[in-house]
């Protein structure tokens, strides 16, 4: 009898360690599982390795973070809920190449901000800061800067940005160069919004960030453009 209650007491010790779902599988298997049951989106699974899932506890982030530990990823956010996890790249664990551009970021709670000089059509360069936005389909600015970057506000086409409440409507425009770092990109869309919606936001989107393969290192704080 005393052999029996010992070994139900080890039984339910054991039972107890058993391993959590995010234990099981691999990466690819486990994020995919949690994607469907918090309803957010996985995008750039294919960088993924065939490596077993890590141990994980805390919150969604936390989770996340642990998961993708050896990977750069991107989270957007649909209000307070994680909309997409953007996987981006392996984590660099060698040289640098020296093929590409690297731009030092400063993070901003979980974004990253750049230094950039805009050129518009009157030639001048003016100098910003960015925050790098892949849900961005364009560079988007405060109305209060077409001036100093030489736009005619007439001579703008029209359009509508849809944000998670409300419906802005926008002019759109063609900066004639865009430099980041050691690199630039000719003949970008930008957008402009009025300056209260933008709170002192200002965004790098994908009329950019499309010209190069590009990839955002979180622990470096670096953003790594590539000539496509």
């Amino acid at each position: 009898m005393r052999f029996s209650r010992y070994f139900a007491a080890c039984l339910v010790g054991f039972c107890c360690l058993a391993p959590t779902a995010s234990w099981a599988g691999s990466l690819r298997s486990v994020l995919k599982s949690m994607a469907q049951q918090e309803g957010f989106r996985i995008e750039g699974a294919e960088q993924l390795g065939r490596e077993r899932a890590v141990a994980t506890e805390g919150e969604l982030p936390e989770q996340l973070e642990a998961l993708l530990k050896d990977y750069n990823y991107v989270v957007t956010y649909g209000g307070s809920r994680i909309a997409t996890v953007r996987i981006t790249s392996p984590k660099r664990t060698g040289p640098k190449p020296t093929d590409r551009a690297y731009v030092q970021t400063t993070r901003v709670g979980g974004h990253h901000q750049i230094s950039a000089e805009l050129t518009g059509p009157n030639g001048e360069r003016v100098p910003v800061v960015l925050m790098v936005d892949t849900g961005a389909s364009m560079i988007v600015l405060p109305e209060s800067m077409m001036s100093a970057l030489g736009f005619d506000p007439s001579s703008l086409g029209t359009g509508t940005s849809q944000t998670a409440s409300d419906t802005i409507p926008v002019k759109v425009g063609m900066l004639s160069e865009v430099r980041v770092g050691g690199v630039a990109a000719r003949d970008v869309h930008v957008s402009f919004i009025p300056d209260a919606k933008l709170k002192d936001t200002k965004l790098l989107g994908m009329s950019f960030l499309n010209h190069f393969k590009f990839s955002l290192d979180d622990e470096a704080n670096e953003l790594i453009l590539l000539s496509k």
